[in-house]
């Protein structure tokens, strides 16, 4: 098989792995959605893949749906176990960070570098061997 022949390959087999992903997480959802949420429409076309990687027999999967319930799925399928795993995450919080942020403190530098006392130790206002 040619070079184009195996990415083309490839290709399917990624896309076959990303639909299995997509169908175990709507697979999921249904059978987790909240027994008051019977007005909820779930279908297949709601779960959608957002990353994909493969590496020899293994792959994973990052997937989210259209759901507004901030949750979002791991698909990771071990081909030396034969095993898919689903990690459920909810996404707790989205913190924008510019490129022009200032720098984080710096950690406070001993005076003495012989001194066994704590770089932190003035955190301890009862001192460095004491507990407040």
């Amino acid at each position: 098989m040619d070079e184009a022949g195996r990415q083309e390959q490839q290709q399917v087999i990624a896309e076959i792995r990303t639909e299995l992903a997509r169908r175990l997480v709507h697979s999921y959802v249904i059978k987790n959605l909240e027994k008051t949420d019977t007005h909820v429409e779930f279908t297949l076309e709601m779960v959608y893949v957002v990353w994909f990687t493969s590496v020899l027999r293994n792959w994973k999967a990052m997937v989210s749906t259209q759901l507004a319930d901030g949750m979002y799925y791991e698909v990771t399928h071990s081909g030396e176990k034969g095993e898919t795993y689903i990690d459920a995450y909810k996404k707790w919080d989205n913190v924008c960070i510019p490129d022009a942020a200032p720098p984080l403190p710096q950690r406070p530098k001993q005076k003495d570098p012989t001194s066994h006392q704590s770089a932190f130790s003035n955190l301890n206002p009862a001192g460095p061997d004491r507990f407040a």
